[in-house]
Order: structure tokens, then C-alpha cells, then sequence
């Protein structure tokens, strides 16, 4: 069977780096901050690259340019943030099936 695995682990993450940088306090948490930060910088990443890529897109046609320009700046965003979603999808699915990566970001709370 094929062993799925997260990104942070797919990258050779661990918190055994991290520990040396940490204060002694915070050295048991060095594993969650670790898992944290090698989550939260790719869905960053991907959401800035993703809004300016369909801003760019949206803004192409003179219909569409039209249609954006009677929207408020909440409505832009949410159809944004929306469209940004809906190509996560495809996104997720290709990582599941080409690099075997179960979850791009995993916490105790919830998983991507």
C-alpha cells in the first residue's frame, strides 16, 4: 500500500532544529512549531500567488473588467477568495496522487 504522508514530513521537517533556537521553555513545543510554520508558509504562499493570478485573469476581458468595476471591495474579495478555493481542489488532489502528501498543513485542531 502507499504511505501517505504530510508535507513537513514529505520536506524532512522535524523539531530537533528548531529546539537548538528555542528557550528552554518552549523546547517541547519546538515539533508543533516547526509542523506550524512548514504548514502555514505554503498555504500563504499559494493564496497570494493564487489571488494575484485571478485578479490578473478576472481583469483580462473588457466585459469582465466591467462586471468588477460595480463590486465593493467585499464582493471582490470574497469571489477571490472563493475562486482561490475552488483551484485548491485540483491542487490537493494532484499532491495526493503524484507525491502521496495527505495533508500540506496538520495541527492538533484541524488538518488542510
Amino acid at each position: 500500500f502507499a504511505v501517505n504522508r504530510n508535507l513537513d514530513d514529505a520536506l524532512g521537517v522535524n523539531g530537533s532544529w528548531l529546539a537548538h533556537l528555542l528557550p528552554a521553555h518552549w523546547q517541547p513545543f519546538s515539533m508543533l512549531i516547526a509542523h506550524a510554520f512548514f504548514g502555514v508558509i505554503p498555504i500563504t504562499l499559494y493564496f497570494i500567488v493564487a489571488f494575484y493570478l485571478l485578479h490578473w485573469l478576472v481583469n483580462s476581458t473588457e466585459f469582465s473588467r466591467k462586471i468588477y468595476k460595480r463590486m465593493s471591495l467585499l464582493q471582490t474579495v470574497t469571489t477571490l477568495l472563493f475562486l482561490a478555493l475552488m483551484i485548491s481542489l485540483p491542487i490537493k488532489i494532484l499532491l495526493r496522487l503524484l507525491l502521496r502528501i495527505k495533508y500540506v498543513w496538520e495541527t492538533p485542531w484541524f488538518s488542510v
